[in-house]
């Protein structure tokens, strides 16, 4: 009863402020869960994205595009000429973008003002090749970032001082060859690189971004590589997927070491993933036909179908990012028209396809900025 009473005072102070909100009810549950709640009242739906940024490996050229509150169509801002990149990530106080440079090695940074016009901040290199990911540890203190090479795949790490970056060092070289995939967990605790031929993951922790430990290594059956991971913000949950063998999987995670411990494992061809920002929910693209597989996260991180949504563009898409309130979620894809669809997300969180976009062709990682920045 007080869950209920709770959430319908937040849907009433939620329409006074001119946000649609979710009733009482969302899908496959009868109250609104105490954790979504909990999220919803530290970070709450009025905390809008306005800008979002996505890369293009195909022209070489990072674009901003301010985000339409009510819509959420976009509207290019500034096209930024950097060198081809695919991981893209961004400062979490300050208004700074890290591109991971694709075509030799290491970082690009830009910085953005309150209209989301980029300006060049620096970019730092390490004489090696093919940086894939790059990540910004939550204190904002530094950058991870990776680089992928036929001998082992290297891990750096370089300090950051008021978002400008300082000179990268060499972290760990023990990841197998080619392994592409790098991530660290939404509180900075934890980071993950990807395991090439035998499949699976490796975990380090970061020491409040001061240096990696590796604490050891987590086997995924099927020796496939994962290609994408989300979290949970509280670092308790990530999930994984896989292509070739179409596994969705879900971990827990060990708060000491950061180890994944395996949950759920489910058969189905699905692409990029993306948690909802009140973190009960995830969306999962699907291979086949570019619908949207809905589940409900559980308190044990196991994943509960809800539904699948289709008339989303009819393509696979292969990245994306959620608009920070929760409204509008950005699906990107790395083809020759590189198209960036907008998807609004109901009160009952059924996605539904606003608008389309073509922009530069194969397209990467896309992030949205945080209000943070604005008073």
């Amino acid at each position: 009863m007080m869950k209920s009473r709770l959430s319908i005072l937040l849907c009433s102070l939620f329409s006074l402020c001119s946000i649609q909100c979710s009733a009482a009810f969302l899908p496959g549950q009868q109250q609104l869960d105490g954790r979504v709640l909990a999220v919803w009242l530290i970070h709450p739906p009025w905390n809008y994205s306005r800008f979002l940024f996505a890369v293009s490996a195909l022209d070489t050229t990072m674009r901003s595009y301010r985000i339409d509150s009510a819509t959420g169509a976009l509207t290019q801002v500034t096209a930024f000429p950097t060198i081809s990149g695919i991981g893209i990530d961004i400062h979490p106080t300050l208004s700074y973008v890290y591109l991971a440079n694709n075509t030799t090695d290491g970082v690009i940074a830009a910085q953005f003002d309150t209209a989301g016009a980029l300006t060049s901040a620096g970019s730092i290199n390490t004489g090696n090749s093919n940086t894939h990911r790059v990540k910004v540890h939550p204190a904002g203190n530094a950058i991870y970032f990776n680089s992928v090479q036929a001998g082992n795949t290297r891990m750096f790490r370089a300090p950051l001082n008021s978002g400008s970056m300082g000179t990268a060092v060499l972290q760990n070289a023990s990841e197998p060859s080619n392994s592409q995939f790098m991530t660290l967990d939404p509180t900075g605790r934890f980071l993950y690189g990807t395991i090439s031929g035998t499949g699976g993951v490796n975990t380090f922790t970061t020491n409040g971004g001061a240096s990696l430990t590796a604490q050891g290594n987590t086997l995924i059956s099927g020796t496939e590589e994962p290609v994408r991971a989300q979290f949970l913000s509280d670092g308790s949950g990530m999930f994984l997927y896989t292509t070739s063998s179409g596994r969705l999987m879900s971990y827990s995670i060990n708060a000491t070491t950061g180890m994944p411990i395996p949950v759920s494992n489910i058969s189905v061809n699905v692409g990029a993933l993306f948690i909802h920002p009140n973190q009960g929910y995830l969306y999962a693209g699907d291979t086949a036909s570019g619908g949207l597989r809905l589940y409900r996260i559980n308190g044990d991180k196991s994943l509960t179908f809800v539904n699948y949504y289709t008339g989303m563009g009819g393509v696979s898409y292969d990245n994306g990012c959620f608009e920070r309130g929760g409204q509008f979620l950005f699906l990107t894809k790395a083809n020759a028209t590189g198209v960036i669809q907008v998807v609004k997300i109901n009160a009952d969180l059924s996605p539904t396809l606003a608008s389309s976009l073509t922009t530069g062709g194969n397209l990467g990682e896309c992030t949205t900025s945080i209000d943070s920045y604005w008073p």
